[in-house]
C-alpha cells in the first residue's frame, strides 16, 4: 500500500520571481514575448518615421535623468587607458541619432569608440558620432565586442516586456569593471497591452545576484551596477 503524501509545513515556499533561474523569460513569461514583440513593432516604426521626441536628446539631458556623468566617467577611463593605448569604449542603448554620442566623440576624439542602438535605421539618418550602429531587437542583438559604459535612457531597457532578459544581456556586453546605467522604469498599474506588470525590484535583485553582482541600486526607475572583476557565477 503507497504510503500517503505528507506535506512538509516547514518548506519554504519561494517567491514567483525565484522562477526566473535557469528558465528564459520567454519560456517563463510567454505573454511578455507576446507584447515585447508588439513594442518592438511599434518601435522600429517609430525609428523609421523618425517620431521620437527625445530622438536628438543632448548627453546633459541624459545624464540629468539617468543621474549619472557620462562624460566625466568616460574621460577617467580615457586617463587611465592612455598608458595601455586602449580606447574606451560606450555602448548608447536606444540611441536616436547618436546626439549624445557625438557630444562624446568631439570632446574625446579616438580615445572612444561608441556604438548604438536602433530598432530600425533612419532613412537618411547619419548618426554622426556613432562608430558602430546595432540595428535590432536588444533581446536579439549580439555585439562582437564588449563595454567600460553602456548606459539607456528612454530606449531599450524601457521599451521593452523582456526587461530580465535586457538586463542579462547587459551584464554580458559589460567588461569586468564596466558601468551599466539603464531608464528602466518599472509600470505599475494598468499595462498598454493589457493588465499587466513587468518584474519588480525582487525579480531585479534576483538575477543580478545570479549574475554575480551583489551591489546595485534601482532610484526613480534608473539601475545602476558595475560588473565584477571576478568570474561571473553560472
Amino acid at each position: 500500500m503507497a504510503r500517503p503524501k505528507v506535506r512538509d509545513a516547514r518548506r519554504k515556499v519561494l517567491p514567483a520571481f525565484w522562477a526566473r533561474t535557469g528558465r528564459p523569460e520567454a519560456e517563463r513569461a510567454p505573454e511578455r514575448a507576446i507584447w515585447d514583440l508588439a513594442e518592438v513593432k511599434m518601435g522600429a516604426k517609430f525609428d523609421r518615421e523618425k517620431k521620437w521626441n527625445i530622438f536628438k536628446s543632448s548627453l546633459a539631458e541624459i545624464e540629468s535623468r539617468l543621474g549619472f556623468d557620462i562624460g566625466l566617467s568616460a574621460k577617467n577611463l580615457v586617463e587611465r587607458y592612455s598608458k595601455e593605448g586602449k580606447a574606451v569604449k560606450v555602448l548608447d542603448l536606444g540611441c536616436g541619432a547618436g546626439t549624445a554620442l557625438e557630444e562624446l566623440k568631439s570632446e574625446l576624439g579616438g580615445k572612444i569608440k561608441t556604438a548604438g542602438l536602433v530598432l530600425s535605421r533612419t532613412p537618411r539618418e547619419k548618426y554622426k558620432g556613432v562608430d558602430r550602429l546595432l540595428i535590432g531587437d536588444i533581446t536579439k542583438v549580439r555585439p562582437r565586442e564588449t563595454y567600460d559604459i553602456i548606459y539607456s535612457y528612454w530606449g531599450a531597457t524601457l521599451h521593452t516586456e523582456m526587461t530580465a532578459t535586457a538586463i542579462e544581456k547587459v551584464v554580458s556586453w559589460l567588461k569586468p569593471g564596466g558601468v551599466a546605467v539603464l531608464d528602466i522604469r518599472l509600470k505599475e498599474g494598468p499595462h498598454i497591452f493589457g493588465d499587466a506588470r513587468r518584474i519588480d525590484a525582487n525579480e531585479i535583485k534576483t538575477l543580478l545576484m545570479q549574475n554575480g553582482i551583489k551591489s546595485f541600486s534601482l532610484r526613480r526607475g534608473v539601475l545602476q551596477f558595475q560588473k565584477p572583476f571576478r568570474k561571473l557565477s553560472g
